[in-house]
């Protein structure tokens, strides 16, 4: 902007023009000094500071840890800007013959051209029994003295080229210049002749040519093109402004098709082609690029498959007549910047501005690339047709003009209206003009800071986690660790939403939505607040659509227990993400003598559209998406692809959400990179990307790293209403479905000390050997089934290594604990209280059950180094052992402890007997429980 105005100043031919642009360059200079060197000098100085402080620290841990390869701090490229593709153009004609190179003989066996060193030059030739000698024209060397090197081989070769001429040769021996023609291709492409005899070697096939005339040979293209924007930015004298709808009136976008943008405008666009033209003109070298990028594809495919048309294809394209080239410099027209070599910023001493010049290039330095093309036309968003004249210029500075007699366009360029092509005319698709880049990135879950991340956010951008249960269509609530909330549903009839905090947790037994979730993720409580208050249809509605979406997402790194997903489905994740378009710098601005104050045609008010998912693309992970509203997030429509309903939960349209060119002209800088950015709440499953489509930018995407989730998604446990239930005399009796890696156990509610508390009850059997007996007296319990992952193990093993105990004797164990997930989890130092009281680390708690007598359980003796164990008794548990550690343990996966337990005296029982453990409080798994099964041997 700054060299732009100084510029246009040393342009300007009326004082006031001059005035105007004097004082707002000494505005901007003004502003540099007082505010914003300052600012970069401090931003560098904390940057400096910062780095120290983490290579300091990286220095520390290395040193500390021996890590190798040693981490070391780098720097990573931010996301790139992207600038629309010149328009480029490919022209064949039975004129471009191609230059002597593009012949496909003499070259040797191995196909390299055949060289030659200087004592191998032909000396002489004989024809018709004539025998003529290089010597004999050597008063046609080149003149001297001369400055050449090897000039004496230069000599030679121009005799050399006197016996290859087929003219002088016939002059000399009689015979016809034509056939000469014929003798001596076939001696040059290695074919049996008897014209010709020579001394020497002959040249390679690739050096010889019949000089006809002049060649045409186009080298370079000079250009003019007349562009037709949809909406020009000045009728006349009057400076005209982008509507804010300009694009959502205009054009459609395609996600099915990446992208694709097709026009649906009211005007006409042959109206438009006429009456709003506008010239550009350039010029550009023409290249074989595009020809010899193809024809090495062809000849890659052709290595390995035989196809007669691909091959004469791939021949074609070798004579050199297909040349393309782009049309440089029409990107930058288009926003009034003239791509050309640039002076230095200098004017004489004797200037009147030469100081403020010299301020002016102080600042500028050396990154002025581009200057103003003030009479030119301002069209920052890319959008319209085109029409084209050419005029081709050969090797020898020939010019011609190219008359195309049929034009064929990428089918992203084809002109429609009303389902009828617009003949000889490119269409445009819009475009930001100026590099731009469409920003998708997490937000942290707290939700105030925009989370720049390049492979893995610094923090998490999970609120929260849902998972659909298949039995009852409620919904499982999870923290940001996967520690189990509660469970929302419907009453029988629908008309009614109900909530159940998580069973087994005495912590938020009884609790209301809002209470369990108060000290939670702030959106994710809001989120959870908000569903259970609205409308039991809109509830119905949103479980559908999110239990639906799992149809259209399949990501290739995902597998599913069958049995699992007939009971639950896969978890959601509730993420927070931001969507903005940002210009590269600041947006273009107009560069014309009527808008010296910046001004970019409300190119920043401009509402472009984005698409979020993409149900064509199985790995698409976007399950549906909440929309920011005036004070946090409007949870009155949710929107997914998989809606099926009118309730709130509603399919996207193609406008849904919209984004503005970013920063505006006002902005601080640098830029909250916030301020225009678009807040989503997006319901994702975690093991699949999410797609943003937007059709002016590249398709972008964002993934939450797998150690971000695997960890949570492996701990989560499931709980089921089951009631009511008979249960018998000797306990629970149910057909439960085996799920390897899993654990069922049965909670309910009871009172003890008329206090309301949760029974775990872990001994749940199926057996149809004793149907009657066995469940006499009957008692009807409810309660929930509780399904969770085996993570934690524990297994009871005799000294001889086998699950087995002999009765009415004392018995020695040894209980193993075992980490069996593929990551650590942390016992931390917890109080030795009773089962159910809140506690503030993790505790294990030994129910020994049938194997040993009530009254005998006190007489137990648990030991392990670094761990404390206390006998408890209430009248839930009857006698029960606690243990937690004396300092935090950290099991690595695999990782185990054992338990020595002695003076376990043995009850008489006879079959098998369960001993379970309840575990509670362990960093990185949920609450849960774990049965090792002993048989008793006599």
């Amino acid at each position: 902007m700054l060299f732009g105005n100084w510029y246009r100043l040393m342009k300007a031919d009326d004082d006031t023009t001059k005035n105007e642009l004097d004082a707002i360059i000494r505005t901007q200079l003004g502003f540099y000094e007082d505010t914003l060197q300052p600012k970069l000098t401090s931003l560098k100085t904390d940057l400096d500071a910062q780095r120290k402080l983490v290579n300091d620290q990286l220095a520390a841990l290395n040193q500390e840890r021996r890590i190798k390869p040693q981490l070391e701090l780098k720097e990573t490229p931010a996301a790139r800007y992207w600038q629309p593709n010149e328009p480029v153009l490919l022209l064949t004609a039975p004129e471009f013959t191609g230059a002597a190179r593009f012949g496909i003989t003499g070259v040797d066996a191995e196909g390299y051209l055949i060289c030659r060193i200087d004592d191998q030059l032909l000396s002489s030739i004989v024809v018709n029994n004539i025998t003529i000698n290089g010597s004999q024209f050597n008063a046609i060397n080149l003149p001297g003295p001369n400055k050449l090197p090897q000039s004496a081989l230069f000599d030679r070769l121009l005799e050399e080229s006197c016996l290859l001429n087929t003219n002088i040769v016939s002059s000399l021996t009689s015979i016809a210049a034509n056939v000469l023609q014929q003798s001596l291709q076939a001696a040059l492409d290695g074919l049996d002749q008897s014209t010709y005899a020579f001394t020497g070697l002959l040249p390679a096939a690739k050096a010889v040519r019949w000089w006809n005339g002049n060649p045409w040979n186009p080298i370079m293209v000079i250009w003019e093109s007349d562009f037709s924007p949809l909406q020009p930015t000045r009728q006349g004298e009057t400076i005209q402004h982008y509507s804010s709808n300009f694009f959502t009136n205009n054009y459609a976008v395609d996600q099915n098709a990446g992208g694709f943008i097709t026009y649906k405008g009211p005007a006409d666009p042959t109206q438009i082609i006429a009456h709003n033209k506008e010239n550009y003109s350039g010029s550009a070298i023409l290249t074989l690029s595009a020809a010899d990028s193809f024809a090495k594809q062809l000849a890659e495919y052709l290595e390995d498959h035989t196809d007669p048309t691909l091959q004469t294809i791939l021949d074609d394209l070798g004579t050199g007549q297909y040349v393309s080239f782009s049309i440089n410099g029409f990107g930058n027209s288009l926003i009034m910047q003239d791509q050309d070599l640039q002076l230095n910023i200098k004017v004489p001493e004797s200037n009147p501005y030469y100081f403020l010049t010299e301020g002016v290039s102080d600042v500028v330095g050396d990154s002025y690339s581009v200057s103003p093309e003030t009479n030119g036309h301002f069209n920052p968003i890319r959008a319209g047709y085109l029409n084209m004249k050419l005029t081709a210029v050969d090797v020898y500075g020939n010019k011609r003009e190219i008359k195309i007699s049929e034009q064929c366009y990428a089918s992203s360029m084809i002109s429609w209206y009303k389902d009828k092509q617009i003949p000889e005319t490119a269409f445009l698709p819009p475009r930001i003009a100026q590099p731009s880049r469409l920003l998708f990135r997490w937000i942290s879950a707290d939700g105030t800071e925009a989370q720049e991340m390049t492979t893995h956010p610094a923090t998490t951008p999970i609120c929260g986690w849902i998972m659909p249960n298949h039995l009852d269509a409620s919904l499982f609530f999870y923290d940001q660790q996967g520690h189990a909330l509660g469970t929302m549903f419907l009453d029988g009839d629908h008309t009614t939403t109900l909530w159940q905090s998580a069973p087994g947790d005495n912590k938020t037994i009884n609790q209301s939505v809002a209470a369990v979730f108060e000290y939670q993720n702030p959106i994710f409580a809001a989120f959870a607040e908000s569903l259970m208050a609205a409308t039991p249809q809109f509830f119905l509605d949103f479980w559908t659509a999110i239990d639906s979406m799992h149809n259209f997402v399949n990501p290739s790194n995902y597998a599913q227990n069958n049995d699992l997903a007939v009971l639950i489905g896969r978890p959601v994740a509730v993420t927070q993400a931001m969507l903005r378009l940002e210009a590269s710098g600041s947006p273009a601005l107009n560069q014309s003598w009527d808008t010296l104050e910046p001004a970019d045609n409300n190119l920043t008010g401009v509402q472009f559209p984005v698409i979020l998912g993409d149900l064509d693309k199985i790995d698409d992970g976007l399950i549906g998406y909440f929309k920011q509203g005036q004070d946090g997030y409007d949870f009155s429509s949710f929107y997914s692809e998989a809606a099926t309903g009118t309730n709130g939960v509603v399919k996207p349209t193609a406008n849904n959400l919209m984004v503005n060119v970013s920063p505006k002209i006002d902005a601080p800088d640098p830029a909250n990179l916030m301020q225009d950015a678009v807040k989503v709440l997006m319901l994702v499953d975690p093991r699949a990307a999410i797609y943003a489509t937007s059709g002016i930018q590249p398709v972008m995407t964002i993934q939450i790293p797998p150690d971000e989730y695997t960890d949570v998604v492996s701990t989560l446990e499931m709980t089921f209403l089951t009631t009511p239930v008979l249960q018998g005399v000797t306990g629970f009796n149910l057909p439960l479905p085996a799920e390897e890696g899993y654990q069922w156990s049965w909670i309910e509610e009871t009172l003890v000390a008329n206090k309301p508390v949760w029974a775990t009850v872990p001994d749940i059997n199926f057996t149809t050997s004793q149907a009657i007996a066995a469940y006499t007296p009957q008692a009807i319990r409810e309660g929930w089934l509780r399904l969770n992952p085996q993570l934690l193990s524990f297994t009871m093993l005799n000294p001889l290594g086998q699950p087995a105990a002999v009765p009415d004797q004392d018995n020695d164990f040894t209980l193993t604990m075992k980490n069996r997930k593929p990551a650590e989890m942390t016992v931390k130092p917890g109080d030795l209280l009773p089962e159910g009281d809140p506690n503030t680390g993790g505790v294990f708690y030994i129910h020994f059950g049938k194997l040993i007598d009530d009254d005998k359980v006190p007489d137990v003796s648990i030991t392990a180094a670094g761990w404390k164990f206390q006998c408890m008794n209430n009248l839930q548990y009857g006698n029960y052992w606690a243990c937690t550690p004396e300092s935090a343990v950290t099991l690595a996966p695999g990782a185990e402890v054992a338990f020595s337990i002695t003076k376990a005296f043995v009850a008489p029982n006879s079959g098998q007997v369960q001993v379970y453990v309840d575990y509670m409080d362990i960093t990185g798994v949920n609450n849960g429980t774990d049965a090792s099964l002993l048989s008793i041997i006599q």
